[in-house]
Parts: structure tokens; sequence; C-alpha cells
């Protein structure tokens, strides 16, 4: 998975000239931005603004080039970190130093950070790892997490299990996805692409991701790909249901056999997401 841009140095596109990669000076943990050369420290928690987010991000996107500094992640609180992995994650664009050089691949560059022996701050630099496979490689989380526990083991880290961190990198993917009581998630908010109307919303204790479908608290899926209702209609005389599935595949969306089922309660017909 590593994505290393160049070891030691730094290309500059102004010129050519070559720079050695330099640590930003510590102060309050913060996360660094260099934009087209000029550099400047973001406080985690301002990022929790939407207005201070959606500023910076501008900002980035009308710079020529965008580096991120996360040699300072250690020392993130919990909230501060997935507001820095969600900027980060929104903005795309940016490259990664670390004390080992240059990265394209954001999971590499958080794993080259060295927690050093304080046992706090290697929990931390595991959880901002784990935390990264799940936001920026949810579609690859086991060979993320085998790189996470290679990592670990080659720091000296002891009783590293790999299904412990699948199982952690799982648990916040559905933390992160499970919406505030009351609160609707639309299907097109997830699937952008799918084939239903874009006021589907998908049913209460249930989680959709483009992995597949599955309750909230449940370990396992209750299908492996994306699985909807693209249409539905009812027979007022026979009291059936006829519901055509749609699945996700790697060649777009598929269309099922219809399935008829009975007797139904109400009246009426529809599209959505699952009955």
């Amino acid at each position: 998975m590593t994505s290393k841009v160049h070891p030691k140095t730094v290309h500059s596109k102004h010129g050519g000239a070559k720079r050695t990669l330099a640590k930003p000076a510590p102060d309050t943990p913060a996360l660094v931005l260099e934009l087209d050369g000029k550099s400047r420290r973001v406080p985690p928690d301002t990022l929790e603004d939407d207005k201070k987010f959606d500023a910076l991000l501008e900002s980035c996107k009308k710079s020529k080039s965008v580096t991120a500094w996360l040699t300072e992640i250690t020392g993130f609180t919990p909230t501060g970190r997935i507001a820095v992995l969600d900027f980060l994650a929104v903005l795309k664009i940016a490259t990664y130093p670390s004390p080992e050089g240059l990265y394209a691949n954001i999971l590499e560059a958080v794993l080259a950070v060295d927690p050093g022996q304080d046992l706090v701050r290697q929990e931390y630099w595991r959880k901002a790892a784990l935390e990264t496979a799940a936001i920026f490689y949810e579609g690859a989380l086991v060979p993320a997490c085998n790189r996470i526990r290679e990592a670990m083991v080659k720091r000296g880290i002891k009783g590293v299990r790999f299904a412990s961190l699948i199982k952690d990198a799982q648990a916040f993917l559905a933390a992160a996805t499970k919406p505030a009581l009351g609160e609707a998630v639309r299907v097109s908010d997830v699937l952008p692409d799918a084939p239903v109307p874009k006021e589907t919303i998908v049913p209460a204790n249930w989680v959709l991701t483009s992995n597949g479908v599955s309750r909230f608290g449940s370990k396992e899926p209750s299908w492996s790909a994306p699985v909807l209702i693209s249409e539905l209609g009812r027979d007022q005389t026979r009291g059936t249901e006829t519901a055509t599935l749609v699945f996700q595949t790697m060649g777009g969306w598929k269309c099922q056999q219809r399935i008829t089922t009975g007797p139904f309660s109400r009246g009426g017909s529809g599209r959505g997401a699952w009955g």
C-alpha cells in the first residue's frame, strides 16, 4: 500500500530545486498545511466549525500545491483527530511528508510517525492509523489493517492481533455511519449513483455502505453488496407485493428477478431501500 513520492527530498515545482524534509517546529499539536510553499498551523478543533472548515477547504483548492504534515497527530484529541482526517478526506489533493519522506498514501504517512515508548501516544497512534484506514480505505480494510499490524510489530509493540484491528476499524465505521436519533440518511448521500429517487431514505436500524447492508449492532452484514428496492408494486386483488431488487457490482447496478410476497398490510406503491 506504500505510495512514497520521494524518500528524502522534495522536488519544488518552482525551479526544480531540492530541499530536505524538516519537521515543523512543535507547538500546540496541529495540522500543518503548506499551501504553495506557505506554511500555516491549523488547530484540529477549528475544523469542527463548519464555516472555518469550508473556508480552509476553499483556500486549499485554490492552491497549486498542498502538503499536509501529520507528524503531530499523536498529540491530537480523539475528536480533533477525526476532524483532521475528515477534512483531508474531503480535500483529496494533499501529499503527506513524514520524517521518512513524502507520501501520497496518507496511511503510510501516519504509520511513519514515531509514537515513541509512551503507551498513551502509542494508543493514539494505533487509533489514528485505524481511523485513517476506515475513512480512506473502507473498501480495503483487510490489507490496510494488515499494513498497520506490520508497522506495529516493526516498532516492537507486542500483543498485536489482526482480528482485533479489523474489529476496531469496523466498530469505528459502524459508529461513524450511525445517524443521530431521529436523523434521516438518504440513499443518494451514501451511493450517489443508486437507481432510486433522491429522497429515498435508509430505513431505521439499518446501515448502508458501499460494502453492503447490515442491521445496527450486527457483526456480520446482511448483504455483502449494496442491495436496494428499485420498484415496489402491490396487487390489491390478490393481496400480494412485488419488489424489484437491484444490487451493485464492479460493473455497475444489476437488476434481479422480481420477488413476490404477501399479504401486505397497507395500500399504495413506491420505491425505496428495504422493506
